[in-house]
C-alpha cells in the first residue's frame, strides 16, 4: 500500500483553493479601478469643455445653457447615460476675464461586480472641476 504522507496528488487542487479567492478579488478591483479610471477621464473631459463653452460665449445665459449641454454632449461621446451626472456652472462676474467653474458629479455603477453587490445603491461617487477664465478678447456685439 503506498503513503500518502509524502503524495503529491492533489497538491495542485489545494493551491488552487487557496489561490482562488485572492484572484477573483484582484480581477474584480481591476475591472471597479479601470470603470472608475475610465469615469474619471470623462468627468474632467465634460467639465473642461463645460468651461470651456461657458468662457467662450458673449452672453450670460446663453454662456450657462451651452456649458451645460456641451458636457451633457462629452458624457454621451463616451457613452455615458447624461442623466445620471448633475453639472454647475457658477461664475463670480461676467465680464473678460472672470472666471468660471464647471463642476460635475457622477456616480459610478458597481452592482455587477463580484464582491461589490451590496454596494450597489451607493455606488462610486466621482466628482470633477474646471475653472478658466472669460475669453479677455472676444467682440461686444450682441446677437
Amino acid at each position: 500500500m503506498r503513503r500518502l504522507v509524502g503524495s503529491e496528488e492533489g497538491q495542485g487542487a489545494v493551491e488552487l483553493i487557496l489561490i482562488l479567492p485572492a484572484m477573483i478579488f484582484l480581477i474584480a478591483f481591476i475591472f471597479l479601478f479601470g470603470r472608475v479610471l475610465y469615469v474619471r477621464i470623462a468627468l474632467d473631459t465634460a467639465t473642461y469643455d463645460c468651461a470651456r463653452e461657458a468662457v467662450e460665449s458673449l452672453r450670460e445665459q446663453r454662456g450657462l445653457a451651452q456649458a451645460a449641454y456641451a458636457g451633457w454632449n462629452t458624457l454621451e461621446g463616451f457613452h455615458l447615460d447624461p442623466e445620471d451626472a448633475v453639472f454647475t456652472v457658477a461664475y463670480n462676474r461676467w465680464n473678460r476675464g472672470g472666471e468660471v467653474t464647471c463642476q460635475a458629479a457622477f456616480k459610478v455603477y458597481t452592482g455587477d461586480l463580484p464582491f461589490l453587490r451590496g454596494t450597489a445603491d451607493r455606488g462610486v461617487s466621482l466628482y470633477g472641476s474646471t475653472t478658466l477664465q472669460v475669453e479677455r478678447y472676444i467682440s461686444r456685439w450682441e446677437w
